[in-house]
């Protein structure tokens, strides 16, 4: 779920960036970041809870295998924000079920990618990431950011990963950002596949003169297969 937090936090961005340059990419890697051919569905459970500026609390349901417009289910909000035809609509917009995995995080590296080794829990791989898509409106933001993913050496299965942003940012001249630090734990679904079960995002910046700061937790539970959904 990382592509989620970056398009909650930091839809400011916008520019598109030149290609990145041909490099070896490790098989290990390059086989963590390829989504397998399955396109089984699940619908899950979620929280966001923010303690930053707005604290606030929202947990729901998704299901993909519903019509647009009838996937995401809100069934508790507490904070500051209570428009609940507002916060539906936002999940609505991230209601696919496809970027809650965690070989779908990135596109691939842009530039050279760094093999640390071994560690008791995989291979720790560091690099700059590209966006899920080519033609995503936050290529730009991408640029500014490493990223280091923890993978079973066996499996390929991504574990855990983690993105900062590497210095301040202004997407635009009245906005800045100063921090973006996110830390993601991957689980097995039921078909082995592995999801973001938890996504940690600290976000730090400010526009036109007021200090914005966000911490939030956002959690994934209880997958249960579904159906593909059919078309209108």
């Amino acid at each position: 779920m990382m592509r989620f937090a970056l398009l909650v936090l930091l839809s400011l961005s916008g520019a598109v960036a030149a290609p990145a340059l041909a490099q070896t990419v490790p098989a290990l890697f390059a086989k963590a970041i390829t989504p397998p051919p399955s396109t089984q569905l699940y619908a899950f459970d979620f929280v966001d809870e923010n303690d930053g500026d707005k604290p606030s609390y929202i947990a729901g349901h998704i299901d993909p295998s519903k019509p647009k417009g009838e996937r995401a289910t809100i069934t508790v909000v507490r904070g500051e924000e209570t428009d609940l035809k507002k916060i539906k609509a936002r999940y609505e917009r991230n209601s696919s079920g496809e970027d809650i995995w965690c070989d779908k995080l990135s596109s691939g590296a842009d530039g050279p990618i760094s093999d640390r080794g071994e560690t008791a829990g995989g291979r720790i791989f560091g690099f700059r990431p590209l966006p899920p898509k080519p033609d995503s409106d936050q290529r730009d933001l991408y640029k500014q950011l490493w990223a280091e993913m923890l993978v079973d050496a066996e499996t390929a299965q991504i574990r855990s990963f983690s993105a900062r942003l590497l210095k301040p940012w202004k997407p635009i001249i009245i906005a800045k950002v100063y921090e973006v630090n996110m830390t993601g734990q991957c689980a097995p679904a039921p078909n082995g596949r592995t999801y973001t079960s938890r996504l940690d995002t600290a976000f730090r910046a400010s526009a036109l003169g007021i200090d914005i700061h966000a911490n939030i937790i956002h959690t994934i539970s209880n997958l249960t297969p579904v159906a593909q959904a059919k078309e209108p």
